[in-house]
């Protein structure tokens, strides 16, 4: 393993933690939030949402903070506030007995963490574009994201058993140790040097990304009905074991990224984002058709392989045409991209639903990622024939 291979780990075992702190307040506001406090469902999304738009607002900042200051710098914005949000979190859990003074800490929790994910996450992904060159920034995405993944996975169900075993305290402690972890694995890597040169606004750098960002946003219809309407798929042909296929998704996702993570580096962005978004088309086609609970199955290896695939892919075309000393701004444009699509998809899922049938919201992420083909093919086609040889 190269020099610069090595504190990639570091980033990446940061990053787990980060989002392990994520994982552990998703497993334990829905049930505090309405049983506990005894409010509705209407304000525990509220809570929950309240994150992503934090995330959202400041992408822009951090990518700015990455390009002037150091991507360094932003990871250890990104892991004090996060540890903030965690303490937060663990105040609002004592504070149980004043349910108006726990959601308003609950609600300011989730806006420290959104910020800390924003700084932290675009922070680990900027560094790693640094340290190892853009050449293999479907790398750098693709280990970031397999410890993204595997955190939040572990983190739900952790802060369950937390709370089942040890109680609400518990699950706040560790809320706000996991990113104490990040920030001492953070300090102990070494500053990138910031690339000095004129600098477009984040909003010019948006444009540029902008054709990877619109598909990486379709490809993420995928994800979001598969995640939230599986279940309701299965209940309505009667049929069980609908936790298996997020199992089978989540399992093709991690070996797609651990045997094919280079592939985008090696034959291409543009080309692999091509193949994968057709993946998600036959995958959610087989979901759609579905008869039986085999073709689910299927349909979610289809989707899992070509998710996971798409991410790096569009990364690395959104990274290569951007100026050396702007690449922190691509990222957090480009991931704002991500954030923007699947806080979009999963209302516009739930409408499909409520309209046509469980099975009608994977025609359309079929669609979605179909259209994600079609801006491939449109606007990166020179990229997609310079990268053949043609």
């Amino acid at each position: 393993m190269s020099s610069a291979l090595k504190p990639l780990g570091l980033v990446c075992a940061a990053a787990w933690c980060c989002y392990l702190t994520l994982g552990i307040t998703l497993g334990t506001i829905p049930v505090f939030v309405h049983h506990t406090l005894g409010y509705g469902d209407v304000i525990v999304g509220v809570v929950i949402a309240m994150q992503s738009v934090a995330t959202i607002v400041t992408r822009g900042i951090a990518g700015h903070v990455i390009d002037t200051r150091g991507s360094k710098i932003a990871q250890i914005i990104g892991c004090t506030s996060m540890t903030v949000g965690g303490v937060l979190f663990t105040a609002a859990l004592l504070c149980a007995t004043s349910p108006a003074l726990s959601l308003t800490l609950l609600i300011m929790s989730r806006l420290a963490l959104g910020v800390g994910e924003s700084m932290s996450i675009t922070g680990a992904l900027g560094w790693g574009v640094s340290a190892i060159g853009h050449q293999r920034a479907g790398a750098v995405m693709v280990w970031v994201g397999i410890a993204l993944y595997a955190a939040i996975g572990l983190g739900a169900p952790l802060g369950a058993t937390l709370v089942a075993h040890a109680g609400l305290v518990a699950a706040g402690v560790a809320s706000f140790a996991a990113p104490v972890v990040a920030l001492l694995l953070v300090l102990r890597l070494r500053a990138m040097p910031v690339v000095l040169g004129e600098r477009a606004s984040f909003f010019a750098i948006a444009r540029l990304v902008a054709p990877s960002g619109i598909c990486l946003a379709l490809s993420s219809m995928s994800f979001s009905g598969l995640g939230a309407f599986v279940t309701l798929l299965f209940a309505a042909h009667r049929w069980s074991d609908a936790t298996a296929v997020l199992a089978v998704f989540s399992a093709t996702y991690v070996v797609a990224r651990l045997f094919f993570g280079h592939v985008p580096d090696r034959f291409g962005g543009a080309r692999v984002a091509l193949a994968a978004l057709a993946l998600e088309v036959v995958g959610q086609i087989c979901i759609w058709r579905a008869g039986a609970p085999a073709a689910v199955f299927i349909g979610a290896i289809f989707t899992g392989a070509g998710y996971s695939m798409a991410f790096p892919a569009l990364g690395v075309e959104a990274v290569r045409h951007v100026p050396p000393q702007s690449r922190g701004s691509a990222m957090g444009a480009y991931v704002a991209f991500f954030d923007l699509g699947f806080g979009a998809s999963g209302p516009l899922n739930g409408a499909i639903a409520a309209s046509f049938g469980y099975a009608t919201v994977y025609l359309a992420g079929a669609a979605a990622a179909g259209m994600g083909c079609l801006v491939v093919l449109s606007t990166l086609r020179e990229r997609l024939v310079g990268s053949t040889g043609a």
